[in-house]
């Protein structure tokens, strides 16, 4: 493919400054954002910010399939050659922040991860869209202004921490389906009277913990954890904790299986 300046020249493209364009060329770090995204060949992918297509072709490389947002219109005779032969990439020029919901999965569906080259202007509100509306990717992965990202990881109670930190930050929590667990249990799910607590579990409120627990007590682990590399559950007490990788939580707990009853 010719250098993406001359492509650029050639159709007459002008940076758009109010959009806060600014396209990547370097190959490696490419190839970095799309190694970090964690795609793979069965992933749908959200590009929000197509610009001159050069992350998209990185992303159809491992993808299953991108469906690409891009509000500039002057950029498609650029993508009409840098995403030549491309049937997997689709570039849809619309703004995500405008479309509703319903409209947007019905283009990509309900299961997808977001990654994106985003500018500086759009970027608390392009993530908040993500994290409190109502479409939830399975991952989003941005490249951002280092100021930025220290907003994303601050901690609280310092200059940077937020509004997106905290959203950040809770995403991460997992809730019960409650279709998956009727359909699993025979039941709704339903949360234990305070006082039924420790008779029934063996620990009070705030110190249930999958071990040391009642006999008789069944434990089960969602298929959620295993995004993390280890976990902090409980052990005993409202203020103790204990650090478990996924296999010592599957030795000490004594689970009887692993099951998929919650959502993200």
């Amino acid at each position: 493919m010719r250098k993406i300046k001359d492509i650029l020249i050639d159709n007459g493209f002008r940076f758009n400054h109010n959009l806060g364009q600014n396209f990547i060329t370097d190959k490696n770090l490419l190839d970095k954002i799309v190694e970090l995204s964690g795609v793979d060949e069965n992933d749908v992918v959200v590009e929000i910010g197509t610009g001159a297509g050069t992350l998209t072709r990185a992303i159809a490389e491992k993808a299953k399939k991108v469906y690409s947002f891009e509000v500039d219109r002057a950029l498609k005779p650029v993508l009409d050659e840098t995403l030549s032969g491309l049937d997997k990439v689709e570039v849809i020029f619309k703004d995500v922040l405008k479309m509703k919901d319903k409209e947007l999965l019905e283009i990509v569906g309900e299961k997808f991860k977001v990654v994106a080259n985003i500018p500086y202007y759009i970027t608390t509100a392009l993530v908040m869209r993500f994290l409190e509306e109502g479409v939830h990717p399975s991952a989003i992965t941005v490249m951002v202004q280092k100021e930025v990202a220290d907003r994303f990881v601050a901690k609280p109670a310092t200059e940077d921490y937020g509004a997106i930190t905290m959203a950040i930050s809770l995403y991460g929590d997992a809730k019960i389906d409650n279709h998956k667990y009727k359909s699993f249990f025979g039941a709704k799910a339903k949360m234990l009277k305070p006082e039924e607590v420790n008779d029934l579990i063996g620990h009070g409120i705030g110190g249930v913990c999958p071990f040391g627990i009642n006999d008789g007590v069944t434990v089960y682990l969602d298929e959620s954890l295993k995004r993390f590399g280890t976990v902090f559950p409980a052990c005993g007490s409202s203020n103790s904790a204990i650090e478990l990788s996924i296999p010592e939580l599957e030795k000490y707990s004594n689970f009887v299986e692993w099951i998929d009853v919650c959502k993200i």
